[in-house]
């Protein structure tokens, strides 16, 4: 009995242990895959966040880099006026995933996500933004927003309270408007999918 007590509290320790978090994983992420950041500024920029400091650090272009949110599972952090980026900690199936979602914020918000195992490698599979016809309700109207706009903007955030992720569509920004069409006016402002094997679904 002892000894079977023994090794649940190990077991239980390795557990905890292994719980990492968005933080931890920000600090620990290869250079490579937060070229902006290297890992001494983003060493500087936890220090500023943890003692309530506005401070920003330089980025490898000059500019502007702090952290502005952290959470246990996501992590969000402005790269520069034009830019931001989160970290998300999620689950697939048995798996922890880490998605990086970088944003342009100028002149219309656009998201792109790359997804990695613990270790930081990148997934085999890498799902698609979603585009048009996932917003669309069915082909006509999807073919009908592809002939009224040269180009389809999608803004990506993590939501960890129900592990979703959430995709506006900000295309409207591209047009005065005087100028939006109708077709894009009439698709829904959001959709949102899960990630789970390597591909998006519906909740």
């Amino acid at each position: 009995m002892k000894k079977l007590l023994i090794i649940l509290l190990t077991a239980a320790g390795a557990l905890v242990a292994d719980a990492r978090t968005a933080l931890d994983f920000f600090t620990s992420a290869p250079d490579n895959e937060i070229p902006l950041l290297r890992h001494s500024k983003r060493l500087d920029m936890v220090d500023y966040y943890n003692n309530g400091l506005a401070n920003t650090v330089a980025n490898e272009l000059g500019g502007a880099a702090r952290i502005t949110e952290v959470s246990e599972r996501r992590l969000t952090a402005q790269l520069s006026p034009e830019s931001s980026m989160e970290l998300d900690v999620l689950t697939s199936g048995r798996d922890t995933v880490l998605a990086i979602v970088t944003t342009v914020l100028l002149p219309m918000a656009d998201s792109q996500i790359t997804f990695y195992d613990t270790d930081w490698k990148p997934l085999r599979r890498q799902p698609q933004m979603p585009g048009i016809a996932d917003f669309a309700d069915n082909g006509a109207q999807g073919a009908e927003v592809s002939a009224a706009v040269p180009m389809f903007f999608v803004r990506a955030t993590y939501r960890p309270d129900d592990d979703v992720f959430v995709f506006t569509n900000t295309t409207a920004a591209y047009f005065a408007d005087s100028e939006r069409p109708a077709a894009l006016l009439a698709l829904p402002a959001t959709i949102e999918r899960r990630f789970k094997n390597g591909r998006w679904s519906r909740k």
